[in-house]
């Protein structure tokens, strides 16, 4: 509609339907759709988030790990990556990464 909306950090966090918060799954704004952000991500592990994600619950259509100066922009036909870093994107059963200038799709 025209609209833009943007979060950074926790403001990201919240963007989604569900979000990782003192340990647990938590409801969120659901205003980006069914995915959980899960920002500063360049300091996370991705092999144990991915076991986290695991855990998440059945409704999220994937989590959205972004890099610290690193931005993922919904757009018509997905999602686009940009910044200084990357992207990591949980999908049951499997985590892929994205650079900045890459795009992707869920679902």
């Amino acid at each position: 509609r025209g609209m833009l909306l943007a979060g950074s950090s926790a403001g990201a966090m919240v963007l989604g339907s569900h979000m990782r918060f003192r340990g647990a799954w938590t409801p969120a704004l659901g205003l980006a759709g069914d995915v959980a952000v899960l920002p500063h991500h360049e300091r996370a592990d991705a092999g144990a988030v991915g076991e986290l994600w695991q855990s998440a619950p059945d409704g999220l259509a994937a989590a959205l790990g972004i890099d610290g100066r690193t931005g993922v922009i919904g757009e018509p036909n997905g999602w686009r990556v940009l910044g200084a870093g990357r992207a990591t994107v949980y999908r049951r059963p499997q985590w892929e990464r994205v650079e900045s200038g890459e795009s992707f799709a869920l679902g």
